[in-house]
């Protein structure tokens, strides 16, 4: 399911905004250890420390550790640092740099997880297609990874930014197939829950609409529905859901398909990237 690299640049203007999203869908908030920050071992205590969510203190234990380690320490342990410099910076290009470095060296455990990370920052600044090489990556990579059906329960994610909703339906079930009290099942079946073939799940006919864009950051989802305003439509956003965490801007409710189709196509004479989805109710 690997999908053509975008040429399309993205909007690291975003990076500030998006970064809370992206924490939120990916970090649990721990309770600072003091064992740990007194154990001798600054990228533990780093580590600790940005889980409790203080910053300053995890970027001087970095720092620290940074300043007293040569570079042959062993593979995993680097990648950790990077995973961990990833998180600290608010440099969208150094986080994505240090995720990709971490997804080279690291193995199983901090490899996956930087994978992951760089799919979800990617997706979060308006780049699903690249999103979606990380995680075909990371399944290709790490195989046997924990970090598999948490992979495809975003791949989902992306397809379904594309406007490829059959295709995210499938990796959904993918994602679904794990342990049902797991987060990552949870969402799936949510997004599951939205793939009905033809019909909604009280057994309606199935709408459509025409999607103008999925988003990380409502700003975003913003800025193309005053876009889409401008030009005469009547948008709207949708806010994030159990389905996804992305904000999706659309146009329109329609009975047929085709008359979604018309729109999307004058739409897109106009500059924006419309595609035509099921209108879940």
């Amino acid at each position: 399911m690997r999908a053509r690299t975008s040429s399309c640049p993205g909007e690291r203007r975003l990076f500030r905004a998006a970064y809370p999203i992206l924490l939120g869908a990916v970090t649990a908030v721990l309770v600072a250890s003091p064992v740990a920050a007194q154990s001798g071992d600054p990228l533990e205590a780093a580590e600790v420390a940005a889980d409790a969510g203080d910053l300053d203190r995890a970027r001087q234990y970095l720092s620290e550790w940074e300043a007293s380690n040569a570079s042959d320490v062993a593979r995993d342990i680097q990648a950790k640092a990077l995973v961990l410099h990833a998180r600290l910076t608010e440099s969208a290009d150094s986080a994505e740099l240090a995720y990709m470095e971490a997804a080279v060296v690291g193995g199983e455990e901090y490899g996956a997880l930087a994978r992951l990370r760089l799919a979800q920052l990617r997706l979060m600044s308006g780049r699903p297609a690249l999103a979606i090489d990380d995680l075909d990556l990371l399944r290709d990579d790490f195989p046997a990874s924990t970090r598999v059906p948490e992979s495809w329960l975003w791949t989902g994610f992306a397809l379904e930014s594309l406007g490829d909703p059959a295709s995210a339906c499938k990796a959904w079930e993918e994602a679904a197939g794990a342990d049902p009290a797991d987060p990552v099942t949870v969402q799936a079946k949510a997004g599951l829950a939205a793939c009905g073939e033809g019909l909604t799940s009280d057994g309606a006919t199935r709408r459509f609409t025409v999607q103008l864009g999925a988003f990380g950051t409502r700003t975003a989802a913003e800025e193309v529905q005053a876009r889409a305003s401008g030009a005469g439509s009547d948008a709207w956003i949708q806010e994030p859901d159990g389905t996804t965490p992305l904000y999706r801007v659309r146009v329109g409710h329609f009975a047929r398909k085709d008359d979604a189709a018309r729109l999307a196509v004058e739409l897109r004479s106009q500059g924006l990237e419309a595609i035509v989805l099921a209108d879940h109710p």
